[in-house]
């Protein structure tokens, strides 16, 4: 196994054995990651990679709203969604318009909620609300 394996090997582990709380703080992690990369490219140029990295976020913020359990989540979900949809429609903005400040914007959110849903992962388990008592699946 060479090294770029091992590394693939090592975050589907990561994945695989990650709490649904756990794993909607990687998706906050690699959104940030890819807002920083486009701000960066926006500054020196690169349209390519900036669009590229872009449309990585815009794919994440999709997948955080597909992640959210309505029912289950209530006004908190619904208030999250509207975030999402707002994050996403800024992102498509800076794309259009290589923007870095609307990037800027978007990373500031996920900054912010990636914080806090990091402590809700962090909590352990027997404080937490049973899943049963909660309804399928994190509220993202």
């Amino acid at each position: 196994m060479n090294g770029e394996e091992a590394v693939l090997a090592y975050r589907r582990q990561q994945v695989e054995t990650a709490s649904p709380a756990q794993l909607v703080v990687m998706l906050y992690d690699g959104c940030i990651r890819h807002c920083r990369a486009a701000q960066e490219a926006i500054a020196r140029e690169g349209r390519d990679a900036a669009a590229r990295h872009l449309l990585k976020a815009q794919d994440i913020v999709s997948e955080l709203m597909a992640c959210l359990n309505l029912d289950a989540g209530g006004e908190i979900a619904t208030r999250l969604l509207r975030l999402y949809e707002y994050m996403y429609r800024r992102l498509v903005l800076a794309n259009v318009r290589k923007d870095a400040s609307a990037v800027r914007e978007v990373e500031g959110l996920l900054v912010g909620l990636r914080d806090a849903w990091a402590q809700v992962a962090s909590t352990p388990p027997a404080t937490m609300q049973p899943a049963s008592d909660r309804g399928a699946g994190p509220v993202a």
